[in-house]
């Protein structure tokens, strides 16, 4: 029936075909063809899902090919499922598969259950393979207990292999020791557990203590011992097994370690077991820790009896020799390991007693490098460097080594007291030989003590050795008693101990107790003969105590022979015997005995100094240079020998060695006054002079008693450096203490001298002149008290000579304002000044004749001679019609040419005295021929070339001077004058410079003449340079009319008005005293002084005296030739009130001024604005119709009849004169003519202004404005344009169009060229950086600009006001310019205090350059003003109160407009206010009330700010209603800005009393009154957000938000901070709401950008923070956010460290970290 059963034949046939498909899987399988393989599965189980076998084949094929491993295990699962009792899907198929992917937990469960079905199979093979895998898969899951039961089930069944069986002992050994590691580590836990109950902190040192203890309570146990017999068993199968042997190893440690409790049998047994396994295992295997075993247990006390047990057949023949068996054993397991470090450790310590120390270093260095726990390695190494004075080397050993025991104890338990009392030892006797003696006492008291309690033959040799240290110690530190108790503490354990024999009767021998010292000494040297020492010792005793007997010293010399022959290198021995020989008088065997001692030690300096007295007591030098030579080779220590070797080499003139061997010799005398000496004398003699004047200066230093030399050669050095001021001071020292010493007169004399010479060079002659009477006294005293020393009468010639020429006239010492009143006064202090001179020529000529009569053989004196009679001649104004001195000059010269012809100086001083230019050529030629490159001969050659006309020549004269001497002032004045000779103004300039160049050179009054003329030829009169020179030429010629005169004109071109009048006063007395009253010179000196004179009259506002000069020269006839004084009369008559006069004198001008030349126009043009002021515009017009065509081609009186034709506002008439003056319509005319045309417009404007004063004001600036802007259209290049828009500007919208106006004056700045420099394009440009910040290209640091423009000028204006002052030094405009924008920087910096200093000392030296007449410039006492506030406000910011309100009050006193020092007052208020004296402050406020304009809006809203200060919330708003009242009533267009203003005011004072609600209001005030303006809002919304943070109404944060984005979607970008509060207001309103997150984060990534990086604050970065740990848990976040460049703890960090002490950054802080140690520790295994 079955065959005919359809669904049997199916199966049969499929099985059939499932055969054949199975069999091809496999094959695939086999070759490797996974592909084929599972297709040909996955075909098979389409045909037939109950296959168990083709799931196994497929998961086999998927977990070979390494893909889809997921799917092979629900293969396996599906093959296990369908046949549960399949092997082969257990088997081959799961527990394959998890072995494969590590998984133990499944293997786990895999292999237990193959495990059931193959036991229950009676397959017991397959058991046995899966009870291995189970054990394994226990074992890796850390459930030992398990994996124990698995193998002991494997070990005891019947049948189980034997291999198994062994296998299975080697599981239960693996899962015993690691239940051992878990017990242990419980255990540890356990105790740590109890200890951290009742401690805070536990030591590393102290966890590792308690994990000691754990161990040993474990290894004291019952399943140690089982474990270790295991062990035993399992080695005795496996003898090479490298693990089981370190395992056993691990617990016999740990079995040494719970014995190391007890003594006796137990722990010696466990010592020799531990210490026989190690070897062994050596031997049969390489095991690191069986050699950490083997070399730890070499160190143990009980070696030598742990040798004699040991049962090994390598060690019997050697076990009684420990030495031996050490080196053997080391040097067999060195054979084995050769690289490895413990078989040196083996060498080291078997080579203890080895005297070969080349191989104990070798190999101590090995083992102790390689090896850290060698305590015999350390303390041989630490002896070593004992023995080469490495004594902090060897201390750092012998810490080491100590450390080592530390280590070995707690590791094996071992006692190491012996090892451990030695290396003590050790260190106490290295501590004694560091002389660290208190260390080292304590060391030996401590080990006397221990070594008594050491019960081994050690303890008595160590505590002996200990007292011996402490004796050692007591005789280092002298004291004495104590030495001789320890001693004979010492004595008493050993009577015959040697040394300390020796050193009592050294002490006692010390202590003068000969007799006792005699006995013990030669009872040491009994006991020891061959001691050098104490042969010494005793030799000495002999000699000191023997009271100079014969017999003493011959003993003494006995006992130091014998020493020296018994230590032939102790330099004592010998030094000592060369004293006694010397005692004796054998001085030649006494040198020898100091040569043997020298030669042993080069740096004996006791033998040394005996040995160079006796060779120079013997005159024997020589061999005394050799001897200090040789000694000093051999050691640079030596000092002894440079010593000597110096002065000797000094003596003999060797400056050079001399040099090197005094600084080896000061390096051990450095306190040696006659070495520092020597040296100076040295370098001085090499040139050295700098480190010669240190050297003498060291010797000063000293203080020794002759410092005489060293003084005088320090001024002589310093005289010749021209260092005068401190040779000044030298001298007058040096004759303080010998006051009649010459050398110290004469070298002050000369030291004066040349300081005198650089005061006149710097142009300080009164102080140059007081020098020189000082000198000429003290040469004079020398000259006479020495009659016949040359130098001393030259040097008083050259003195007089200098004095004659730099006396400077004092004329500005008349107090009298009226010089013309006392002009015999002034005739007398000139001729007194002309007296002096003469009479100090004439000392200066007898003093060189005086000279020259002692050595007439001075062909110098003769030329210094001439020069003093020329001087004199020049000076005698009496004698300069006779030659008699310039004939004795002629005659002295050529007595020096005959002595010394071959002298170019001497012919070319010749030529210069000589009158006749043939001679002066020649001598001039002379000098070039013996000199081609003599410079003063080439320029006086030049010169002459100049006055006679030969340019070309003197051109080449002059260079060849300049190339020969640069410095030569001669040759530029020459230059100067050729180009002067020419009419271009290049050759002007050049003409200028090259004279400037000259007076910085020499201060002579031609060449400073010169500069003054060359400077009024090229208008540069002003220039400071040039002032100062011409007023140093007035002191040098104070009678040359030509000087007083220049000095009036620079004075009058500097504005120094007072100064200039005082100048042409004198000019006039000089002309009276000095000048013939009958020449026509004089008559027209006298004119062009008086035309000066009255001039400077009129320009100083003298009105008065102006006309009383010009009426003088008018009576007289002398205004009629000169047009432009009759023009000066009729403007000082006009300014004085005589209208019709001034008119009258100035058509008298126009008469008298040629037609078309600028006299002319300029008088025409005087006359139409008398006309226009006398009569009116149409009037003038009139008359200016009726002038010649010609004048209209002036342009100065075009622009007049321009002004006043805009005056009639008439177009046509106004057309007219353009066509007219078709000069105005010329292109470098036109741009001022269309400046002119818009400044008419705002005059015109207001001819026609209407009921609306406001409009009419608007409509002329922009009717101004606009024609300025048209005209600049046309001429886009016009600085004069754009100047003046920039400055309209500024006007008309009082400061609200700052940035446009800088943007006009910086473009006019940078184009301009630096030799047209303008004060008012920088004034404006100043002006307009004050009136906006952000336009002077500051960078804020402290503050937020909210101005349009911030950003545009990358250039800084105060950059450019520095430059401007820094080419202008003299402009007062340039300095106040300077100081107004440093004042915006300090503002904008929050007063840092080194800028406000700056600004207070430049502010004084602004006010000392102020004039003190200002009555006729107001802008002069408004700028003083502000300086001395601006000087107040830094003084208050830098807390000096006082100082603020006494300038301050300085201010308010000033005589000038009221209004100009009304803030003076409210500056003194706020003083008073920081000091709390209300009482003054409104005394001050009632002051500026008084003084201040009513227009003064901005200080009506200081006013309010000191008021509304401390007053209540009533008061508060009656105050801002008064303010306001007066705000109000001047109708002004910005009367908003002003109220808003006042509201913020409020606001302020309402935020300082702590009423935010009502500072609300106020800013909410402000905000709708000026709503343009950001800072309101954002003002605004911060209140709101702090009132809503405070916990008030929940609306308040609406209105912020409502404020705040005006404020960030504002014209001009966003400002800082109002994204930040928007974000914190969206997150308090919505907290929990994803809009309001959302919005949250937008506005702090915007806040973000918007701060520029050097200023973002700390609270940022903390957003910043919040934001990157809100991205970390959100998967939203992209690449772009800013937050995630950086981590959390990153933001954190940088925003606490610019903000330490806000609470909120360190709580998040804190958090983050517990948070980081929760997350560590959850982690983290246990070890």
């Amino acid at each position: 029936m079955a065959d005919d059963d359809p669904h049997a034949r199916a199966h049969a046939y499929s099985s059939q075909m499932g055969g054949g498909v199975l069999a091809r899987a496999r094959e695939a399988l086999k070759q490797g063809q996974y592909s084929d393989a599972v297709r040909a599965c996955k075909q098979l189980l389409k045909q037939d899902r109950s296959n168990d076998e083709a799931y196994v084949v497929l998961g086999l094929a998927l977990l070979a090919s390494g893909q889809h491993l997921d799917q092979a295990e629900m293969s396996f699962r599906r093959a296990t499922a369908l046949n549960p009792s399949s092997l082969s899907a257990w088997r081959q198929g799961l527990v394959d598969y998890c072995e494969v992917i590590g998984d133990s937990v499944k293997l786990i469960e895999a292999s237990g259950q193959a495990a059931k079905i193959a036991q229950s199979a009676g397959d017991h093979g397959q058991y046995e393979e899966f009870m291995r895998k189970l054990a394994f898969g226990y074992a890796a899951t850390s459930k030992h207990l398990e994996a124990q039961a698995m193998w002991q089930e494997l070990r005891t069944s019947p049948f189980t292999s034997e291999a198994v069986k062994l296998e299975a002992i080697r599981g239960l050994v693996d899962s015993g020791a690691a239940l051992m590691e878990e017990r242990i580590q419980e255990d540890y836990k356990l105790r740590i557990g109890q200890i951290d109950a009742s401690k805070d902190h536990l030591s590393s040192l102290h966890n590792e203590v308690t994990y000691r203890e754990a161990e040993m309570a474990w290894a004291g146990g019952e399943s140690c011992k089982v474990l270790v017999s295991q062990l035993e068993e399992i080695i005795n199968y496996y003898p090479f097994s490298q693990h089981f042997h370190i395992l056993l190893l691990s617990l016999l440690r740990r079995r040494l370690l719970a014995e190391s409790a007890s003594s006796g049998q137990e722990l010696k047994t466990a010592k020799i077991k531990l210490f026989q396994h190690s070897v062994a295992t050596l031997f049969l295997c390489q095991s690191k820790t069986a050699m950490e075993v083997a070399f730890a247990m070499i160190e143990e006390d009980d070696l030598d009896a742990l040798f004699l047990d040991l049962q090994m057949e390598h060690l019997r023949q050697l076990k009684h020799d420990r030495r031996a068996c050490l080196l053997w054993l080391g040097t067999h397991i060195a054979h084995i390991y050769p690289q490895n470090r413990f078989s040196f450790a083996a060498i080291a310590v078997a080579l203890a007693q080895s005297s070969s120390l080349d191989g104990k270093r070798f190999a101590y260095d090995q083992a102790s490098l390689m090896e850290g726990n060698s305590i015999s390695g350390w303390k041989f190494l630490a002896e070593v460097k004992v023995s080469d004075g490495a004594f902090e080397s060897a201390v750092d050993f012998i810490r080491h080594g100590l450390q080592a025991i530390v280590c070995l104890r707690h590791t094996y338990g071992l006692s190491l007291k012996t090892a451990e009392l030695q290396l003590r030892m050790l260190l106490a006797h290295t501590l004694h030989l560091r002389n660290c003696h208190t260390e080292a006492k304590e060391c030996f008291q401590q080990l006397a003590q221990d070594a008594e309690k050491f019960p081994g033959k050690e303890g008595p040799v160590i505590a002996a050795s200990a007292l011996e240290g402490m004796a050692k110690i007591a005789v280092a530190e002298g004291n004495w008693e104590e030495g001789i108790s320890r001693l004979k503490a010492v004595l008493s354990y050993d009577g015959d101990n040697h040394w300390a024999l020796a050193e009592l009767g050294w002490l006692e021998f010390q202590k003068g107790i000969f007799s006792q010292a005699r006995v013990k000494l030669e009872k040491a040297v009994t006991l020891c003969p061959n001691i050098a020492i104490y042969h010494y010792k005793l030799g000495l005793l002999y000699w000191k105590a023997g009271e100079d007997s014969q017999l003493s010293k011959e003993r003494a010399l006995g006992c130091l022979l014998r020493a020296a022959q018994l230590n032939p290198s102790q330099t004592d021995v010998f030094h000592h015997l060369g004293h006694l020989y010397r005692d004796v008088g054998d001085v030649r065997r006494a040198i020898r005995c100091y040569q043997k001692a020298i030669s042993l030690n080069a740096e004996d300096e006791e033998a040394g100094e005996a040995l160079c007295d006796a060779l120079h007591s013997g005159a024997q030098d020589v061999l005394l240079t050799a001897i200090c030579r040789e000694a000093s080779q051999k050691s640079a220590h030596a000092f002894w020998a440079w010593r000597h070797l110096g002065f000797l080499q000094v003596c003999q003139k060797d400056w050079s060695e001399a040099v090197v061997s005094l600084q080896y010799a000061l390096r051990g005398y450095p306190k040696d006054a006659e070495l520092w000496e020597a040296l100076g004398l040295a370098y001085q003699q090499l040139g050295m002079l700098t480190a010669s004047l240190k050297a003498y200066g060291r010797v000063l230093v000293l203080g020794s008693s002759s410092t005489l030399f060293s003084m005088l050669q320090s001024g002589n050095i310093l005289l010749s450096l021209a260092l005068y001021q401190k040779a000044i001071d030298t001298f007058r020292t040096t004759l303080e203490s010998v006051p009649n010493l010459l050398g110290a007169k004469y070298g002050l004399a000369a030291s004066l001298l040349g300081r005198a010479r650089e005061c006149v060079g710097q142009a300080a002659y009164g102080w140059g002149a007081k020098l020189l009477e000082e000198a000429s006294e003290l040469a004079s005293r020398c000259a006479h008290d020495f009659g016949t020393l040359i130098g001393a009468w030259k040097l008083l010639g050259d003195i007089e000579v200098e004095y004659a020429q730099a006396l400077p006239c004092e004329l500005w010492g008349v107090e009298d304002g009226d010089i013309s009143m006392q002009p015999k006064v002034v005739g007398a202090i000139v001729n007194s000044w002309y007296e002096r001179r003469t009479n100090a020529a004439k000392h200066a000529v007898q003093a060189y004749q005086h000279a020259l009569h002692l050595d007439p053989s001075q062909a110098v004196l003769y030329a210094d001679l001439g020069i003093a009679f020329k001087l004199l001649y020049s000076i005698n104004r009496a004698g300069r019609g006779s030659p008699f001195s310039r004939c004795h000059a002629d005659t002295v010269i050529c007595g020096g040419l005959h002595l010394d012809p071959v002298n170019p100086n001497i012919w070319a001083t010749f030529g210069m005295l000589n009158e006749h230019r043939g001679m002066q050529q020649h001598a001039y030629i002379q000098a070039l021929r013996l000199d081609g490159n003599h410079a003063v001969s080439w320029a006086e050659l030049g010169q002459l070339y100049v006055k006679e006309g030969d340019d070309d020549l003197a051109k080449q004269s002059f260079e060849r001077a300049r190339a020969a001497n640069p410095k030569l002032a001669l040759p530029w004045a020459g230059m100067s004058v050729i180009h002067s000779l020419k009419d271009r103004n290049l050759d002007l300039e050049e003409a200028f410079a090259s004279c400037l160049y000259a007076v910085t050179l020499s201060p002579l009054v031609e060449y400073r003449l010169g500069l003054a003329k060359a400077a009024a030829e090229t208008k540069q009169l002003h220039l400071s340079q040039v002032y100062a020179s011409i007023h140093q030429a007035v002191l040098h010629s104070p009678d040359q009319l030509e000087a007083l005169n220049l000095l009036g004109l620079a004075c009058e071109s500097r504005g120094l008005m007072e100064t200039a009048i005082r100048s042409f006063h004198l000019a006039h007395v000089m002309l009276t005293e000095f000048e013939d009253g009958k020449s026509l010179t004089r008559s027209y000196k006298d004119v062009a002084v008086s035309l000066n004179l009255a001039r400077a009259f009129l320009k100083s506002g003298n009105t008065i005296a102006a006309v009383r000069e010009y009426r003088k020269l008018d009576s007289t006839g002398n205004l009629q030739n000169e047009p432009e004084g009759q023009q000066c009369f009729a403007l000082s008559l006009w300014k004085s009130g005589h209208h019709e006069e001034g008119l009258k004198i100035a058509k008298q001008a126009v008469k008298a001024a040629t037609l078309g030349t600028k006299h002319h126009a300029a008088a025409v043009r005087l006359v139409c604005q008398f006309l226009y002021h006398l009569s009116g515009s149409a009037s003038t017009l009139e008359e200016i119709w009726k002038l010649p065509r010609e004048v209209f081609s002036d342009k100065s009186f075009g622009y007049t009849a321009m002004a006043i034709t805009i005056a009639t506002d008439r177009d046509d008439l106004l057309h007219q004169v353009l066509q007219k003056c078709t000069v105005l319509l010329e292109m470098e005319n036109a741009p001022k003519t269309h400046t002119l045309l818009a400044a008419g417009k705002q005059f015109t404007q207001s001819q026609y202004e209407s009921q609306d004063k406001s409009g009419a004001c608007n409509r002329k600036s922009e009717a101004t404005l606009s024609c300025l802007v048209k005209a600049l259209h046309l001429y886009p290049h016009s600085l004069l344009l754009r100047s003046q828009l920039a400055k309209s500007l500024l006007s008309f919208s009082k400061g609200f169009k700052a940035s446009l106006a800088a943007r006009c004056s910086l473009s006019c700045v940078l184009r301009k060229a630096e030799d047209t420099q303008d004060d008012v394009l920088y004034s404006t440009l100043a002006d307009a950086a004050l009136a906006c910040s952000p336009c002077s290209g500051m960078q804020p640091i402290l503050t937020i600009s909210t101005c349009s423009s911030d950003g545009e000028y990358h250039i800084s204006v105060l950059q450019m006001l520095r430059r401007w002052l820094h080419r202008e030094p003299w402009n007062l405009m340039a300095k106040y310019s300077v100081i107004l924008t440093l004042m915006q920087q300090a503002r904008e910096q929050r007063f840092p205090s080194q800028l406000c200093e700056s600004i207070v000392r430049m502010s004084d030296t602004a006010i000392a350059m102020l004039p003190l007449n200002k009555q006729g410039n107001p802008f002069l006492s408004y700028m003083h003003v502000q300086l001395l506030l601006c000087a107040s406000e830094c003084s208050l910011h830098s807390e000096d109160h006082a100082k603020a309100i006494e300038l301050a009050v300085t201010a308010s006193r000033l005589k000038v407009n009221p209004s100009n020092i009304s803030y003076a007052f409210l500056q003194l208020a706020r003083c008073y206010g920081l000091r709390q004296d209300h009482s003054a402050q409104e005394f001050e406020l009632k002051n500026w009330q008084m003084h201040s304009s009513r227009d003064d809006v901005l200080g009506q809203l200081l006013m309010a700010d000191l008021q509304l200060k401390n007053v209540s919330k009533s008061q508060k708003c009656a105050i801002t209603a008064i303010r306001k009242h007066a705000i109000l009533e001047k109708n002004h267009e910005e009367n908003f800005v002003w109220l808003a203003l006042l509201q913020l005011v409020l606001a302020h004072a309402f935020i300082q009393a702590g009423d935010l609600s009502a500072a609300e209001i106020a800013a909410t005030e402000a905000s709708k009154l000026w709503p343009e303006n950001l800072a309101l809002h954002l003002f605004h919304g911060s209140i709101c957000m702090e009132l809503a943070k405070l916990g008030f109404a929940v609306e308040y944060v609406s209105s912020a938000i409502s404020s705040l984005q005006k404020v960030s979607h504002g014209k001009h970008g966003v400002m800082p901070i109002a994204n930040a509060l928007l974000a914190k207001a969206h997150a308090s309103k919505a907290p929990s709401t994803s809009t309001g997150l959302a919005r949250w984060e937008s506005y702090v990534r915007k806040e973000w950008a918007v701060w520029p990086p050097d200023l973002r604050p700390a609270e940022i970065y903390f957003q910043m923070g919040l934001l990157a740990r809100q991205a970390n848990g959100s998967s939203q976040s992209n690449a772009e956010c800013p937050e995630i460049c950086e981590t959390v703890r990153s933001w954190m960090q940088k925003a606490v460290h610019m903000n330490p002490a806000c609470d909120r950054y360190w709580v998040i802080v804190g958090q983050m970290k517990e948070q980081s140690t929760a997350n560590h520790t959850a982690l983290e295994t246990p070890t």
